[in-house]
């Protein structure tokens, strides 16, 4: 693996640590000390990123399925039944096919 294939990212924050006293002359008014916490990340590879409008569209479950909304009912709906119009607002699971090729653009959703 090159140098250049491994992304880093730091994160640092300032924190207070307990000390004894604060030095002689100081205006501090606690006994603490300063310091600063870096810790830096390596990460190799890509890092897959979710799809925006995947993730408007579709959703996921606890065991892992992926859900879709059943299509037709944006419009024309004086012609269709109650019950129909019902069945249609149901969330329905992906087929196996589709789902391989989404589970590439979900990333972490």
């Amino acid at each position: 693996m090159a140098f250049a294939d491994i992304h880093y990212t730091v994160r640092a924050r300032v924190c207070r640590v307990p000390g004894k006293f604060a030095p002689p002359g100081s205006r501090a008014p606690w006994p603490f000390q300063f310091c600063v916490e870096i810790e830096v990340f390596a990460m190799s590879g890509k890092t897959h990123k979710t799809h925006k409008g995947l993730r408007k569209r579709l959703k996921r479950t606890g065991t892992g399925k992926i859900l879709r909304r059943a299509s037709g009912k944006r419009h024309l709906m004086s012609t269709k039944s109650a019950k129909r119009a019902r069945r249609l607002s149901t969330w329905r699971e992906l087929s196996h096919g589709d789902r391989k090729a989404f589970e590439r653009q979900f990333g972490k959703l």
